[in-house]
């Protein structure tokens, strides 16, 4: 579950941070862009992760990476690959 919902919540943030840069440093980005508030542009780019064409190779990894993720960090809490103490 949380594999599919991580596209769309990585996308959202992503669009939400570029256009705040975007907005605060006007000469990084083309100056006769039309101005969307930032919920607006990080809403565009959940919506378009999720119904573009990208979606079809997307939302599989999205999924394998927060399998793959885990698996990474249930196998660290296991004791046998706890380092020795020195003492």
């Amino acid at each position: 579950m949380l594999g599919l919902i991580s596209l769309p919540t990585g996308a959202f943030i992503f669009g939400f941070a570029f256009e705040l840069v975007a907005h605060s440093f006007p000469t990084l980005s083309s100056g006769d862009r039309q101005y969307l508030p930032p919920w607006m542009l990080g809403l565009n780019y959940a919506v378009l992760s999720i119904i573009s064409i990208f979606a079809v190779g997307l939302f599989p990894l999205a999924v394998l990476t927060t399998l793959f993720l885990r698996r990474v960090m249930l196998a660290g809490k296991k004791p046998e690959n706890a380092v020795p103490s020195a003492g």
